[in-house]
């Protein structure tokens, strides 16, 4: 029997970014992980989606009786009171999360505060013409809640995902919920959906949601046989001119 020659090829050992770079699809727990990967301290993987702009107050000390600049080129600016510019946006969802996963990111995002300005940070650091920003980032506390609240098991089901979601934003599930363990997605004209509180969508601010891209409610049919909004109503009143919208149907089997 012939020998083998040659050497035998080492497998490459990707590092776990390169892998987790190369997936078409990830889970919500990897996404977090990929997120941390490619985040540092001073820049937010989460800006990657939010649209953050930022202003700061000019000084000048050779302006002010100091001599630092000696009649030369000012090279002395000062960046005061830098601070992150409102109103932020989303930009973009992640674009290998699945659809449900990305509205789960979606309502997560909004729900604890990533776009609020005054729950960023602008970093000043130094440059040879003077002061430079040289970082933005959610406050600590503020982005490890966000992942915390990510990080989805692997195999929890859609069901809950959209229940998670409406705990995180109301604080419990309602009682008529728990037993709901399905989801559907589905295309329905937005006048069919039925309204219980009727007095707090008339008084809502429709362009809050104007260019909502993702699935805009969450619903469940009652005894009539007709969909009611469960959660939804500034979205649902930002597309209520379209002829029909994609919402998520809970429901129990």
């Amino acid at each position: 029997m012939a020998k083998k020659t040659g050497k035998t090829r080492k497998p490459i050992n990707y590092s776990r970014t390169t892998i987790l770079s190369r997936k078409k699809e990830l889970t919500l727990l990897e996404f977090v992980e990929f997120s941390k990967l490619t985040s540092s301290y001073k820049a937010s993987a989460l800006r990657n989606y939010i649209s953050v702009d930022y202003e700061y107050d000019s000084y000048y000390p050779c302006h002010h009786g100091s001599d630092c600049c000696n009649n030369d080129y000012c090279r002395c600016e000062e960046l005061r009171n830098a601070r992150v510019k409102g109103p932020l946006e989303l930009l973009k969802f992640p674009e290998k999360l699945k659809l449900i996963d990305q509205y789960y990111f979606d309502r997560v995002i909004r729900l604890l505060g990533a776009l609020k300005e005054d729950n960023w940070e602008v970093s000043v650091g130094s440059g040879y013409y003077g002061q430079e920003i040289d970082g933005i980032s959610l406050y600590p506390m503020v982005e490890n809640e966000i992942f915390n609240n990510l990080s989805l098991p692997d195999d929890i089901s859609d069901a809950d995902k959209l229940k998670k979601a409406l705990e995180i934003e109301y604080g419990y599930i309602l009682d008529i919920l728990i037993s709901m363990n399905k989801v559907r997605l589905l295309e329905l004209p937005p006048k069919s959906l039925r309204l219980f509180n009727e007095h707090y969508y008339g008084k809502i601010d429709r362009t809050l949601y104007k260019d909502h891209a993702l699935p805009a409610c969450v619903v469940r049919k009652d005894v009539s046989g007709k969909y009611v909004v469960i959660d939804g109503y500034h979205r649902l009143a930002a597309l209520m001119g379209k002829p029909k919208i994609k919402v998520y149907e809970l429901y129990e089997k």
